[in-house]
């Protein structure tokens, strides 16, 4: 049967599920799709892959738009192009109409349009169903929906292909079990009330348990920036950063500014200014020992 997810209280209550609960389309390796349990064993050895393994959805001259594999010659020469190459999705903070613009053909007022997401909190439910809600919806406190930007990527240390979006208060039990942060290297933190950061080091993937049971944060370095302003430091979701920067906030580059440096400015020791300068040596330094090799 189909039901409205957003109003049918047997869906809400757990009564109703999805039919594709628990099951994903894979394909073996010679092309054939299957619909799977995510607990087969033959999804979990990495013989059995996600039917989009190796493939992008990608826009030709007519703007048809298809998926192909990601070593295309066609990509290479230009003939095709990755499908939202070119395209922004905004929401109209007026009247909350979400619209994808061309950016070299469509104008907008950047007074009214803004990122789509920006402000926006992204929930779950128990069904695996997904809402872009305000930060003032009360289902963001409810204990039937979990906060997106709480998960966090865990793997399989043996296939790396196998991948799954955990809480934090998870990690140890899947570390035991054998899954791993995919990041050789992670940076972990600890902030105020107020979001700036008190505590910051830069770890080992197999040394943060002890740390994710005190409390520590794990930061996103694909999805994260940090920022600081008057030498305090916020780690935010990178589709934040414009909103922050419109009140004075800057970006960290954590290229020529080392973890520990950061520590050192938080804890009042040395400047930033200081801070930015050692890290510079330390990466030059680097570079005229890989020159002298």
């Amino acid at each position: 049967m189909y039901v409205d997810t957003s109003k049918d209280e047997r869906f809400l209550r757990g009564e109703l599920v999805s039919v594709t609960k628990g099951r994903i389309v894979v394909k073996d390796k010679d092309g054939n799709t299957y619909s799977v349990n995510t607990s087969d064993p033959r999804y979990l050895s990495g013989e059995l892959v996600p039917y989009s393994t190796g493939l992008v959805n990608v826009r030709d001259k007519d703007g048809n738009v298809f998926k192909t594999s990601v070593d295309d010659e066609r990509i290479k020469t230009g003939e095709l192009v990755y499908e939202n190459i070119g395209k922004v999705t905004l929401r109209n903070k007026i009247t909350g109409e979400v619209r994808t613009f061309d950016k070299n053909k469509d104008t907008y007022d950047e007074n009214v349009w803004i990122h789509h997401s920006l402000g926006r909190i992204i929930i779950i439910d128990k069904n695996g169903i997904k809402y872009n809600v305000a930060p003032d919806d009360p289902r963001i406190n409810s204990k039937d929906y979990i906060i997106s930007t709480n998960l966090y990527t865990v793997c399989r240390i043996d296939n790396n292909k196998i991948t799954k979006r955990i809480l934090l208060s998870e990690f140890k039990k899947y570390y035991t079990d054998g899954w791993i942060y995919p990041f050789k290297t992670c940076i972990i933190y600890q902030k105020d009330s107020e979001g700036n950061i008190l505590k910051i080091q830069h770890k080992s993937n197999k040394d943060i348990i002890p740390f994710i049971e005190n409390n520590w944060l794990l930061s996103f370095t694909k999805n994260e920036v940090f920022i600081t302003k008057d030498n305090n430091f916020r780690c935010i979701r990178r589709n934040q950063l414009k909103h922050y920067q419109r009140d004075n906030w800057q970006k960290v580059d954590l290229r020529y500014l080392k973890i520990e440096y950061i520590q050192e400015v938080i804890d009042k020791h040395i400047t930033l200014e200081e801070a930015k300068a050692k890290s510079i040596e330390i990466v030059n330094r680097n570079r005229r020992k890989e020159k002298s090799k």
